[in-house]
């Protein structure tokens, strides 16, 4: 890509002080609590770090390697070229390259040319090949960046931080909108589902019509090589959340002759519903498959009941489902449970003009999410488009 060549240019290293993190021994209690940020890839958003998932104590602080705010976090392993800028003083573990601030640059100058094209196309291109992407202190201290005067750099970064202002508004609006259409499909659900909209033939325990079943995956270790890597499709939790109550058509894992032997295969159609962790997310499986025991599997034994109306009637009872989880450390619910859910059966009649109502309603729903997730990528195409911009030296 072209840069701007009137802008003078250095090896990160040769400008920086480059620093590696590391992970204080999670053995010692006394290193972690509530005093210092502690930054790990999943904290690196393109933003400002104002709070992580973990925070070090003092004394683990003096464990780490901490630097102060100002410094620009890049994550170098895994996922390549997340960023982050710490607003205080701050820890990070291995996974992540600090770039510690002095004269030369204004931090957030840096950051914002951390996640630009021109420095995320060097750190890829350093990345060792390996099946997990790696790019070393020595690598990354190679990459090289563009330092203009300083008074060139307070402009490029408030005009950046008009335009991502803008954007960023933008970008709120539309994630507004994500959170209504879940508002708009819960409200659907309910009207489906209310007492005084529903006739009422009878109430029955989910047992009584639908056969109910925890997963297998009775072998110890579970990580046992000997399990996985043949032609039988093993379905996790994340597969079924990714389903989002629809069809669940990838997976990311399948069992070996040795691993069905543990297990069982369940056919297409069978509806699937989690309950470890998170709990209640649905799916119809697309094929025949197997699970493990975090996961249920349901299957009518009675032609009174439609499974999709089933499915939509634990949608829309979701939040009721979770309060029924014990409150332990790892949230979960178990058959029992399910097989004693009072469940209020109406007429097939009145399944099949439910079902198709709230398909008819969610269609459009999902169309209008589509549009959403459309626009949202825009705008980090646009974001792209901005600091390519910028550092081509075309906003100022």
């Amino acid at each position: 890509m072209r840069i701007n060549t009137l802008w003078p240019s250095m090896k990160l290293g040769d400008a920086f002080e480059i620093l590696t993190g590391n992970t204080p021994s999670t053995i010692e209690k006394k290193y972690y609590g509530n005093d210092v940020l502690f930054a790990k890839p999943p904290d690196l958003n393109n933003s400002l770090i104002t709070s992580t998932g973990n925070f070090l104590s003092f004394e683990g602080a003096n464990a780490a390697r901490t630097v102060p705010a100002g410094s620009v976090l890049v994550s170098c392993i895994g996922i390549l070229g997340k960023t982050g800028l710490l607003k205080n003083e701050g820890s990070f573990n291995q996974q992540i390259n600090a770039i510690k601030p002095n004269n030369r640059a204004i931090p957030k100058f840096l950051f914002y040319q951390a996640q630009s094209p021109y420095f995320q196309r060097q750190l890829s291109e350093l990345a060792s090949a390996t099946t997990v992407a790696i790019v070393n202190k020595s690598k990354f201290s190679s990459i090289e960046i563009l330092l203009p005067a300083i008074d060139i750099q307070t402009r490029v970064v408030a005009k950046l931080d008009a335009l991502f202002s803008d954007l960023d508004k933008s970008v709120a609006c539309l994630k507004k909108a994500q959170e209504q259409l879940k508002v708009y499909r819960q409200a659907v659900l309910k009207a489906a589902f209310e007492a005084d909209s529903s006739p009422k033939e009878e109430t029955v325990e989910l047992s009584e019509v639908c056969e109910i079943q925890r997963g297998k995956s009775k072998h110890r270790p579970r990580d046992d090589e000997r399990l996985y890597g043949g032609i039988y499709p093993f379905i996790q939790t994340g597969d079924v959340r990714a389903a989002n109550g629809g069809i669940i058509e990838k997976y990311t894992q399948t069992y070996s002759e040795f691993g069905i032997r543990q297990s069982k295969l369940w056919p297409k159609g069978t509806l699937c519903i989690t309950i470890a962790a998170n709990i209640a997310d649905t799916g119809f499986l697309g094929f025949e498959a197997c699970f493990p025991d975090s996961v249920v599997g349901l299957l009518p034994k009675s032609d009174r009941l439609r499974i999709e109306y089933l499915n939509y009637y634990i949608i829309a009872n979701k939040d009721h489902l979770e309060r029924l989880a014990p409150a332990t450390a790892q949230k979960n619910i178990n058959v029992n449970i399910l097989e004693r859910i009072n469940f209020a059966l109406p007429s097939l009649n009145y399944q099949d003009k439910a079902i198709e109502a709230i398909k008819h309603q969610f269609k459009a729903a999902d169309q209008l999410e589509d549009n959403i997730g459309k626009a949202m990528s825009l705008t980090n195409i646009f974001r792209q488009s901005i600091l390519k911009s910028a550092f081509e030296g075309r906003l100022i």
